[in-house]
């Protein structure tokens, strides 16, 4: 963020152009390793015979796949996750 106020100055250089893929490629491999770290402890907790751990997978898979097949915008997808896992707890 302490450099958004000059990126327009700073992404001229070239060495700051071409480290962007990499930089990409690591936030995003975070971003998927936090997020399977995440599900993984969801899933070693997870009880077939109680209703909220079943409920919580289907909402999460219905997330993940409207967010992989369909053209919905995200910050809408998190507000539905949310309140629809509010309810469903």
């Amino acid at each position: 963020f302490f450099l958004y106020p000059i990126w327009n100055q700073i992404k001229k250089y070239p060495i700051v152009y071409r480290s962007l893929d990499g930089i990409i490629a690591i936030s995003v491999g975070f971003l998927w390793s936090a997020a399977f770290i995440m599900l993984l402890s969801f899933v070693k907790q997870i009880d077939i015979n109680h209703h909220d751990s079943i409920l919580s997978l289907i909402v999460f898979l219905i997330t993940f796949v409207s967010l992989r097949y369909q053209k919905i915008p995200a910050i809408l997808l998190v507000v539905l996750s949310v309140c629809l896992g509010y309810f469903v707890s």
